[in-house]
């Protein structure tokens, strides 16, 4: 038995059943005599420390010495210093697991075995199968192995026999079972089993079962019994009677003894041994011998296939329980479905009110369609009766959702979608989309305003914004109005421009427009907000315009606008703008010129107004960026305290960007329009990273305060009113004692060193707008209505975007025209309605918000401060900025009176106030030729194929290859026109040809918003100086670096560079320096810096720089640079010079 193997047949076993022991262990296991399955798993901690002393001591002295070297390893030249590492110690206890697992299986297969016939297996030999395995030696030896195989098969089959399959017995009651047994190869053996109703005299049965072991070295004898239990007729039938339940008369509903006789032939002919789940055929026995008449291997394959299939287990349990009683009392899905309900019903009442009941829920409960598929559904529902799908009929919500679908998809992705859901045709679709109203240029929509807020219930009070946007200038034929578009439109006495002043009469009138009009470069808009918020702003109206127009069409055209709303019962609240210099002269008349004027001198405009004035507080503040980051501007305070984009640079190099966020491309001076960078400068981070990271950047840290905070008070719908008043008013009341402090000093200007004007006055006109705003709503007893948010001109930059964005699929145009901006506007207008009815119907996307209200958190207030609580709030932010002030030193001691507003009176004949340099150099960057290659740009080319004689005749090339037309229509409202030709003829062509004849071309603009209104770039780059670990004269200064200097009496100075300036020029644009570094010494012009200085302090053997206000009053000469030192350390609120003060010296007398 496997219990009893030693020696080596014990590793071959071992090996067998996936226990690997290792050839040196081997060795050591059998001289310590540990190479039997029994000792092998009781092997304790004890027994190993032995094993290891037995190593150490005296099996070294046993072996040759070519041995050592294999068992000992590391220890083969000191073996009585023999260890068990770690490793080995876990790997020997895994093999004594492994030992005791197999031990125990080896015991539950025997106690197994001997249950089954205590009385046979006393005859069984003790070699087993597993023990065979171990046995292979000689050929005598596996002869004795094929006998014990033989003895020990034969006797189990028959006790197995014997007592599950009685039947087969003879007639001595016994069971005589012949077993060959064949050795294959290795360890694996083959046995051949007659059927004992081999003796059977009536039915003989020569079926020969063939059995192979499996991986345990047992027996598949499955197959095998399960054909000796065929033989036997009411086993199966008992099986299936006692798992269904079924009743006796099920019993002897099988296969009789024919059908278990063909079950046997089709088995012989099939040529094929069955095998249980862990068996498999043998491919070396001999099957021929067996069955010499046998057909064809494909012919066999196929009809033990379907005997298979036919005699599976489950095919014939089918089969028992289709021909069972059919009160079975277990549930299958092999009875037939017996319909006795009606019978039932008849013989129980209330089953039968139940199945009424049941019934009528049925027919009630529909499944609910939901949104636009249920509109769908419907219209299919509704058209199922006509044939042609161009005959069907579709309702408003459907047409509405399609035009959508075309409107932002475009003519492809409509088509598609038209394919696979019935949807209108594409010229449904665009005579729905082209069914509103067409926009005139220069035509003002009050009625149409009126109606747009009436069908939202929305209350007749807006709020208006007008901005411009630039178009590319191309002059083309409107055939819906029969005008010549792309022209600037004249302005009439009230300046407002005057509708259809081009009309396309004839050829010699609209060769008059090209001559003596110009094309417009600009749309500008007109934007009405309603005040609720609840609603999108509508497009009140567009025109082309040249940009030429002054404050004073303005001024007129604004009563104008407020009169005509009126006479349609809608009232203008308030004008927006963002900072446009001639709207800006206007509002400050309609503002500060207005009597009698407020009870406070701190405010100087009247409490109440017709309307309020607004200035765009996004533009505000990227206006305050753009004046921090300009190069050759000085933004100082007192005290030598300056705002500089020096301090932001050195931020960024010093600090990580996780603290501040920042990169170097928001420090761009020329990117003008940029309010993502402008947000980020003045964030809450950034402050507090400064405070921390660079020292003396407080002007900086209040200069980024004031941007934040002017900006929230009239963006944050979160914020109370009265909240919005301290904020904005410290801010007007610090620029107003800031400003005075500049006006005091004799090396500064308003112009140079404060922020621009422009800025300034938004702040205070929004300061007092505010105000005002408050009031007015309060005495109208509209609290509700109070939403600064909405005073602003993104409502027409939302605009412009949609224009730009609104395109189809694969197809991105951003270059316009006039006529196309009206087209795109109109729909716009239709996108807004039908959007808006959408809404209310189904549930829309977010990214749709462009065409829809603003959705920003609002705030509704059910009340507004009084006057005292509004000047209490005033005497709060004034004592704030006295404090700011007095941090910064503008001022030395608290002031007594609240500081008045300085902006004088403004007449009509005043200069308008331009945008100062916040538009220096923001013209549009060319992305393309402004007249396509070969096409003439002299105005006597132009008319190379079209020219025009003394008496005003139009003459047209015959080789020109122009499509002309005969047999047309030529009245003056006809698309077509009639030119003569260079051969005294004439030709007929459209007036949209005409046109394009005329034109010069048209300006191509650039995708990207943010480069249209960037100037080019003028730099001024040099390599970066390595930073420096003693004071050293470098060729090249850098912003940040920290240089000693001459001062004007020649003593020693420190400063650390904040930008470059040259230090000649008429303006600021030829005095501004763009670059970062700068050459020492100067070549060419004269280079300046601006620096904040120190003068050295020693303080024993550390030198400590101090602050200092140097009369320097802006940049200083480059040249009086003396060398470079390392950066200072800051140590307990002061500067530490990291270097010696002696080399310094030494370089200015060495220089």
């Amino acid at each position: 038995m496997a219990l009893e193997v030693s020696g080596e047949a014990l590793w071959v076993f071992l090996n067998e059943n996936g226990i690997v022991v290792p050839e040196d262990w081997k060795a050591v296991l059998s001289a310590t005599k540990y190479d039997s399955l029994h000792l092998l798993s009781n092997l304790e901690d004890s027994d190993i420390d032995e094993i290891r002393t037995f190593m150490r001591q005296e099996y070294h002295q046993l072996i040759d010495e070519n041995e050592i070297k294999a068992i000992y390893g590391v220890y083969a030249r000191k073996p009585e210093k023999f260890e068990l590492t770690g490793g080995q110690k876990k790997s020997i206890k895994g093999k004594v697991l492994g030992c005791k697992s197999l031990l125990s299986k080896l015991h539950r297969k025997r106690s197994l075995t001997t249950e089954k016939d205590p009385t046979k297996m006393l005859k069984t030999k003790p070699t087993t199968v597993k023990n065979a395995a171990s046995l292979e030696c000689s050929s005598a030896a596996r002869d004795k192995i094929v006998m014990d195989l033989k003895y020990n098969l034969e006797c189990n089959v028959e006790a197995y026999l014997s007592s599950n399959v009685p039947e087969l017995s003879d007639e001595n009651g016994k069971i005589t079972v012949v077993a060959n047994i064949t050795h294959i190869s290795g360890s694996q053996y083959m046995a051949k089993i007659c059927c004992p109703a081999a003796s059977n005299k009536k039915k003989p049965c020569d079926y020969m079962g063939i059995i192979h072991m499996n991986n345990h070295r047992n027996w598949n004898t499955s197959n095998f019994y399960k054909h000796c239990k065929l033989h036997v007729k009411c086993t199966s039938q008992k099986s299936v009677k006692d798992y269904f339940n079924t009743s006796k008369d099920s019993e002897d509903r099988l296969e009789d003894d024919d059908e278990i006789t063909n079950i046997v032939s089709r088995k012989r002919k099939s040529n094929i041994v069955d095998s249980d789940e862990e068996g498999n055929s043998n491919p070396d026995s001999d099957l021929e011998s067996i069955h010499p008449n046998d057909d064809s291997e494909a012919q066999n394959r196929q009809e033990e296939r379907r005997d298979r299939d036919y005699f599976s287990r489950s095919n014939r349990r089918k089969r028992v329980l289709l021909q069972s009683a059919q009160d079975n009392p277990k549930v299958t899905t092999f009875f037939p479905i017996l319909n006795n309900d009606q019978v039932l019903a008849k013989e129980n009442q209330l089953l039968q009110n139940k199945i009424v009941e049941i019934m009528q829920l049925k027919d009630n409960t529909k499944f609910e369609l939901q949104g636009f598929v249920k509109d769908l559904v419907d219209c299919a529902i509704a058209n199922q009766g006509r044939t042609s799908k161009h005959a069907w009929r579709y309702p408003d919500s459907v047409k509405e959702a399609s035009v959508v679908f075309y409107a932002l998809g475009g003519a492809q992705l409509y088509s598609l979608v038209n394919a696979l859901m019935p949807l209108p045709c594409k010229s449904t679709v665009k005579s729905q989309l082209y069914s509103t109203d067409v926009i005139k240029e220069g035509e003002f929509r009050f009625a149409q305003l009126r109606e747009y807020l009436d069908s939202r219930n929305e209350p007749r009070k807006v709020t208006l914004s007008e901005d411009g946007t630039n178009i590319n200038g191309k002059i083309v034929y409107n055939s819906a109005t029969n005008e010549v578009s792309g022209f600037v439109l004249p302005l009439d006495s009230n300046g407002v421009p005057i509708v259809g002043s081009f009309p396309a009469t004839d050829a010699e009138v609209m060769a008059s427009y090209f001559k003596h009009n110009e094309a417009s470069k600009t749309a500008y808009i007109y934007m009405a907000q309603p005040v609720s918020g609840k609603s999108p702003p509508f497009c009140l109206a567009i025109f082309g315009t040249d940009n030429k127009f002054t404050a004073s069409s303005i001024l007129t055209r604004w009563p104008w606008i407020i009169s005509e709303a009126a006479k349609v019962g809608i009232e203008i609240v308030g004008f927006a703008s963002d900072g446009d210099g001639r709207l800006m002269k206007v509002m400050r008349i309609r503002t500060f010129s207005i009597s009698p004027r407020s009870p406070w001198e701190w405010f100087r405009s009247n409490l109440i107004l017709p309307q309020v004035h607004f200035q765009d507080f996004v533009h505000l503040l990227v206006k305050l960026k753009s004046r921090l980051l300009k190069p050759s501007i000085i933004i100082p305070f007192g005290g030598s305290i300056l705002a500089s984009k020096g301090h932001l640079k050195e931020l960024i190099t010093k600090a990580g960007k996780d603290v501040h966020e920042l990169t170097n491309c928001y420090l761009n001076s020329k990117d003008k329009m940029n309010f993502r960078s402008a947000e980020k400068l003045c964030s809450p981070k950034v402050t507090k990273a400064l405070e921390e990271s660079v020292p003396h950047s407080q002007g900086t840290i209040l200069y980024l305060q004031m941007m934040r905070e002017v900006f929230l008070s009239c963006a944050d719908p979160g914020l109370a009113p009265l909240a919005r008043i301290e904020l904005i008013w410290k801010w007007v009341f610090f620029c107003r004692i800031w400003r005075k402090w500049i006006l005091s000093q004799k090396g500064y200007s308003l112009s140079h060193n404060f922020i621009t004007a422009n800025a300034y006055y938004c702040i205070e006109l929004n300061a007092h707008a505010l105000v005002q705003l408050i009031v007015k709503f309060r005495d109208y007893e509209e609290p509700e209505l109070f939403k600064p948010w909405l005073f602003s001109s993104q409502q027409c930059e939302s605009a412009f975007r949609s224009w730009r964005s609104l395109t189809s699929l694969l197809w991105t145009q951003i270059n316009c025209c006039m006529l196309e901006m009206q087209h795109k506007q109109r729909r716009v207008d239709y996108l807004t309605a039908a959007l808006f009815n959408m809404r209310q119907r189904y549930e829309l996307p977010p990214h749709l918000r462009a065409f829809e209200a603003v959705k920003n958190k609002e705030f509704i207030f059910s009340s507004l401060p009084e006057n005292y609580e509004i000047e209490r709030a005033a005497h709060s932010a004034f004592q704030t900025a006295v404090k700011y002030a007095m941090d910064v030193k503008l001022i030395s001691k608290p002031l007594k009176a609240m500081p008045t507003c300085p902006i004088p009176v403004v007449v009509e004949s005043e200069p308008e106030l331009d945008n100062e340099d916040e538009d220096e150099g923001t013209g549009l960057i060319i992305t393309g030729e402004e007249s396509p290659p070969g096409e003439p740009e002299d105005d006597d080319e132009i008319f190379a194929d079209l020219s025009l004689d003394v008496d005003e005749d139009i003459f047209l090339s015959t080789q020109s290859g122009l499509k002309t037309f005969n047999n047309v229509d030529l009245s003056p409202s006809s698309i077509f026109v009639k030119v003569k030709n260079n051969e005294g003829g004439t030709s007929i062509i459209k007036k949209s040809t005409f046109c394009w004849l005329l034109s010069t071309g048209d300006t191509s603009l650039s995708s990207d918003r943010l480069l249209r209104v960037q100037a080019k770039p003028v730099n001024h780059t040099f390599p970066s100086a390595t930073s420096v670990k003693a004071p050293t004269v470098e060729s090249i200064v850098n912003v940040g670096d920290w240089c000693a200097f001459y001062d004007e009496k020649k003593s020693l100075c420190f400063g650390r560079v904040l930008s470059f300036s040259f230090m000649s020029g008429t303006t600021w644009k030829n005095q501004e320096y763009m670059g970062t570094s700068a050459k020492v010494p100067s070549s060419g012009r004269k280079v300046g810096c601006l620096c904040t200085w120190y003068s050295p302090q020693a303080c024993g053997r550390n030198t400590f720089l101090q602050m200092i206000s140097m009369d320097l009053e802006g940049y200083y000469d480059i040249d009086n640079y003396i060398c470079t030192v390392p950066r200072p350390v800051l140590n307990e609120d002061k500067v530490k010079l990291m270097c010696s003060l002696k080399d310094i010296r030494k370089l200015c007398s060495s220089k």
